[in-house]
């Protein structure tokens, strides 16, 4: 499992080039999470990056800031009007991080249509293939060599085509591998 975070492109880009090397939060990650994504807000609206944290450190604002302040990455007075008020302040150890060659969009490549208010969690998807067509391939222990023959046959197709099929649903893979596929592979009722 991933979070991802909705964060200001200034402050997304200080973590990517080092400068910034805690991220601060109000609320903290509770549930164990592989890496963070960063989703740059207005005006890219684009994951651009992702990072992955040693550990979270909860406790005061001043104290937070007092064991941070050398890699915070912003201002004291923004630090204080963004804990204002808090009792509990929460800052992720970000041990290394990783700059998309290309922004991705949050609906097209995560399936997610609105960006997190701080953040989320998001479970990638499982890396083997089920297949799912209309009319064939029920879920029988009879189908399960045909299914697999058909999952290897189409990935070799869609990579062919310059794509990667892995942990898609049948129906997801371009239509002009599904083309390619009942050419060489008769539709099976």
């Amino acid at each position: 499992m991933k979070a991802i975070i909705s964060i200001r492109p200034k402050y997304a880009e200080q973590i990517l080039n080092g400068t910034k090397q805690f991220e601060y939060r109000k609320t903290s990650i509770k549930c164990p999470v592989s890496s963070v994504l960063l989703y740059a807000t207005y005006p890219i609206h684009k994951v651009i990056g992702e990072f992955t944290f040693s550990h979270i450190i909860s406790t005061t604002p001043e104290e937070l800031w007092q064991q941070t302040q050398h890699a915070a990455g912003i201002t004291k007075d923004d630090y204080d009007h963004y804990f204002s008020g808090r009792k509990v302040a929460h800052a992720l150890a970000i041990t290394s991080v990783t700059r998309y060659p290309q922004p991705l969009d949050l609906e097209k490549h995560y399936g997610i249509y609105y960006a997190p208010q701080s953040f989320m969690y998001y479970e990638e998807p499982q890396e083997d293939i089920t297949l799912k067509t209309p009319k064939q391939m029920k879920n029988t222990p009879e189908n399960t060599a045909l299914r697999e023959q058909t999952a290897n046959e189409l990935t070799e197709l869609f990579a062919d085509l310059g794509g990667d099929c892995q942990g898609q649903y049948f129906n997801d893979c371009s239509k002009e591998a599904y083309k390619l596929a009942t050419k060489l592979r008769p539709h099976q009722a």
